[in-house]
């Protein structure tokens, strides 16, 4: 049964950073359940707040310990509590227990198992026992919030039906707006990306177009962000005049950067096919908050959301030619560019507000537990 003050555990067993989108996800699903009346309480690792984190035998460690003393804080702390828990192979201790004792536990999904192994590896000897580990959660959840819709007909499959919510990411529109201002020191005309540079972001495929003939003339390649490919865009700089490598700039103050572009990129790739699954990438909805347009790869979700709607152009995967003719095709028609970044505008506004989606996982919750409760 739901405590009558709405009390909500958030459990985040990955490291959520400032600047990361799992930060941005997590933060502001727990701000818009307070503002809508929920006391949420956020359970994360110490080693958040560190820049990196430990080795992985003692964040597997760090883990465990973490949701032991969560749980022998529970009765004096959390009774009465729902469990939220941001998906986490070795959360699987947390969903035994709430099993056990009756405790109403959602998951929130943001990727199909695959996703670990190809960030992580050396785990890959082990996927076996962390996929049952991970469906055996699922089976046992009071309900699950998906990502994207495809990932929850994917999610509502290996739960054996358990109730799933679409909740896709969103933008913080006091935030993301077009009337942010141009930071000092950008080019006159020019596409960003911005986001961690993982080898599946299309890196390499931006890189190539930036280098293309299709690339118009005046117009250059500004990259925001850090990660795996942070040495590859800072070579191309060196070697590109009109490419520039920023590298981190916090996550308030992208906006400025977001709003005088021609267009936003979003050309993420497809590794283990963990993008069939659906994308709803928050840079996405961050670059449409700004009225700018994007150029997207052809993945369910995303590519549906700019075809329905009209808010920018969609292309095959890792087409560097192709992203090079987009671009081309927005610098050349601003007006036509301009109204696609409009209708996007209008569709964040309208549907992909993180209040708008804070109410839709809150309501999700509240039905579940009252079609438990009895009478």
């Amino acid at each position: 049964m739901l405590s009558p003050d709405k009390k909500l555990v958030y459990l985040a067993l990955e490291a959520t950073r400032e600047g990361s989108a799992s930060f941005v996800h997590v933060n502001e699903i727990a701000n818009g359940l307070r503002a809508r009346g929920w006391d949420v309480t956020l359970v994360q690792p110490a080693y958040a707040r560190f820049k990196r984190s430990p080795p992985l035998p003692v964040r597997l460690l760090w883990l465990m310990a973490l949701q032991v003393k969560m749980w022998l804080c529970w009765p004096f702390q959390c009774r009465g509590s729902v469990l939220y828990v941001r998906n986490h192979n070795l959360a699987f201790p947390t969903g035994l227990i709430a099993r056990v004792f009756g405790v109403p536990i959602f998951h929130e999904i943001n990727g199909p198992y695959d996703d670990v192994f190809i960030t992580h590896a050396i785990l890959r000897p082990f996927q076996s026992v962390l996929i049952w580990m991970q469906k055996q959660q699922f089976r046992w959840a009071t309900g699950l919030c998906a990502v994207s819709p495809q990932l929850a007909e994917w999610a509502r499959v290996q739960s054996g039906g358990r109730p799933v919510e679409w909740v896709p990411n969103g933008a913080n529109t006091d935030l993301f707006h077009p009337d942010a201002q141009r930071p000092d020191g950008l080019p006159d005309r020019y596409v960003l990306f911005f986001g961690s540079l993982a080898r599946w972001h299309g890196v390499t495929a931006m890189i190539a177009a930036a280098s293309s003939a299709h690339w118009p003339a005046g117009v250059d390649l500004v990259v925001i962000g850090a990660g795996q490919e942070s040495a590859t865009v800072q070579d191309a700089a060196r070697a590109h005049v009109h490419i520039h490598a920023l590298g981190h700039v916090p996550h308030h103050r992208l906006a400025g950067y977001i709003a005088h572009a021609i267009a936003g990129l979003v050309p993420i790739s497809n590794p283990g096919q963990r993008s069939e699954t659906g994308l709803f990438p928050l840079k996405m909805f961050e670059t449409l908050a700004c009225a700018v347009p994007v150029i997207v790869t052809d993945f369910p979700g995303q590519a549906d959301v700019v075809r329905e709607h009209g808010c920018g152009i969609v292309i095959p995967a890792e087409d560097s030619e192709a992203l090079a003719r987009a671009v081309a095709d927005l610098a050349h028609n601003p007006d036509h560019a301009a109204s696609m970044g409009r209708r996007g505008l209008d569709l964040v506004q309208r549907d992909y507000r993180w209040p708008v989606l804070a109410q839709r996982t809150g309501a999700f919750i509240e039905r579940q537990i009252s079609a438990k409760t009895p009478g």
